[in-house]
């Protein structure tokens, strides 16, 4: 699996390392992942999903 996970702005780098660590756990718990590959981007201000679109299904 490979996604992005884009940073609140003021957000911290070593707040964002410790975010990426346990997400990655979470993943990798998932017996259907194997491997995980996490990138880091900074907030651009644009909002390009609905998280209660996402939460629903």
């Amino acid at each position: 699996m490979e996604a992005y996970i884009e940073l609140k702005k003021g957000m911290t780098l070593a707040v964002a390392d410790h975010s990426k660590t346990r997400i990655n756990a979470l993943l990798t718990h998932d017996p259907n992942i194997s491997d995980v590959t996490l990138g880091i981007l900074e907030d651009d201000g644009i909002k390009l999903w609905n998280p209660s679109e996402t939460m629903d299904k």
